[in-house]
């Protein structure tokens, strides 16, 4: 991966995005007018370079006289402090190790279906005695 950053000096505007390493990488940059209440229009060409669909965020911030429009992914990995990550992958991890080994649960169609079969587990499942307290 690399960030690559389009640059319209002349404008005031810049956008920058993680993009996969490709050889000779370019992408003509229109120009994007201001409408009504500040709200602008990336064209199709920039939003596809840039990674971004309907929906996703992006952090804009003022670098001078320069506006940065930076994508944010749908998931945090900039936020996570390496315990957190290490944390996840660990619960990834064994939920795949789960998967492997046949420990998950039939498919339900419904909620109903599913809440039938928790019920039902609960009725067979052994009873843990309680210890009276001495």
């Amino acid at each position: 991966m690399r960030i690559v950053e389009a640059d319209w000096a002349s404008y005031g505007i810049r956008l920058s995005a993680m993009l996969p390493t490709e050889p000779d990488f370019h992408v003509l940059m229109p120009l994007v007018k201001i409408h009504r209440k500040g709200q602008m229009t990336l064209p199709t060409g920039v939003r596809a370079a840039m990674g971004l669909a309907d929906g996703d965020l992006v952090d804009v911030r003022i670098s001078g006289r320069r506006i940065i429009v930076t994508p944010k992914s749908s998931h945090a990995d900039d936020d996570d402090s390496p315990e957190q990550r290490r944390l996840v992958e660990a619960q990834l991890a064994e939920g795949l190790e789960d998967i492997r080994k046949g420990r998950v649960s039939k498919k339900f169609d419904t909620v109903d279906e599913m809440l039938v079969s928790l019920k039902s587990d609960l009725k067979t499942a052994p009873r843990r005695q309680i210890k009276p307290r001495s």
